[in-house]
């Protein structure tokens, strides 16, 4: 279940570790070595948009498929020689120089969470995956591009519905 993913992430690992899931109808590895090589096997593709859309009826492809388009020029859905491309401009704002110039507000941001989980565990009990992890790279992400404050958690939202139409690690939490 998603309110505790671990005992299931390993009956997984240790009974079905290359795993299909009928429901998203892709494959789900819980193994690093068997992802790192799905990541370096050339005969795999990252281009997930034609899996997903393949299962919809036509005229609903058909519908949406400026969306799958967008989606389909994201870095994260292509292929080299795009992905490479891609990455190479995504590198640029990641560079160490760029990271230690922000080291002080992700602190702050750090800081900020962490009071906000010893609060939380004051009270009951604290969750430092919901509190810190899960918040933190989309806050971070979003004062890289300027997002003010106050539209951190309509920022947050866009990116978690967009990691769920994509079949992310929530959706796939609560549906192996």
């Amino acid at each position: 279940t998603i309110a505790d993913p671990y005992l299931r992430y390993q009956q997984l690992r240790s009974e079905d570790p290359v795993h299909w899931h009928e429901g998203l109808g892709t494959w789900v590895l819980t193994r690093y070595s068997d992802v790192l090589a799905a990541l370096r096997d050339q005969r795999l593709s990252a281009d997930r948009m034609a899996s997903l859309t393949a299962r919809l009826p036509e005229p609903v492809q058909e519908e949406i498929r400026p969306l799958t388009q967008v989606f389909g020029d994201m870095m994260l859905m292509s292929d080299p020689p795009d992905h490479t491309r891609l990455r190479g401009l995504a590198n640029k704002a990641f560079t160490p120089r760029v990271i230690d110039r922000m080291r002080s507000r992700i602190q702050a941001n750090v800081d900020e969470l962490m009071e906000e989980v010893a609060n939380d565990g004051r009270h009951g009990r604290s969750d430092i995956v919901a509190g810190l992890a899960y918040p933190l790279p989309a806050i971070v992400i979003a004062e890289m591009l300027g997002v003010a404050p106050a539209d951190r958690d309509q920022f947050k939202k866009w990116s978690d519905d967009l990691a769920a139409f994509l079949g992310g690690t929530r959706m796939l939490a609560e549906t192996v």
